[in-house]
């Protein structure tokens, strides 16, 4: 997380996997990882045509570790469906550095 936040650019577009722990939930779509004292934000991608609600849906808490995939981007209207993010979910990506855009099925919750 730290790299990604120190460098964005660097990584900007790229594909990262890894885990963390997740420190605060605030919407459906949206929820802040950290790692090393490095904290980033996580938000999930809108659901594919032809797929069911529950599949945009993770259901994490603040406390428990998660193994994701996902992409590094700097701003929301680089990801697809940024347009129609909640409020909470653009309120805290902005003035982040970085953050990550995660498919719902590639977030996997680490026991």
């Amino acid at each position: 997380i730290g790299a990604m936040l120190g460098g964005p650019d660097a990584y900007a577009g790229q594909t990262v996997t890894g885990t963390a722990r997740v420190t605060e939930v605030i919407s459906d779509r949206g929820f802040w990882i950290e790692d090393a004292g490095q904290r980033m934000f996580v938000v999930l991608g809108e659901k594919g045509a032809g797929s069911t609600a529950g599949e945009n849906q993770v259901n994490v808490n603040a406390g428990q570790t998660v193994r994701l995939s996902g992409h590094v981007f700097s701003r929301a209207d680089q990801i697809p469906g940024g347009g129609q993010l909640e409020a909470d979910a653009r309120q805290a990506i902005a003035g982040q550095p970085a953050f990550l855009h995660v498919n719902p099925r590639d977030v996997t919750i680490v026991p």
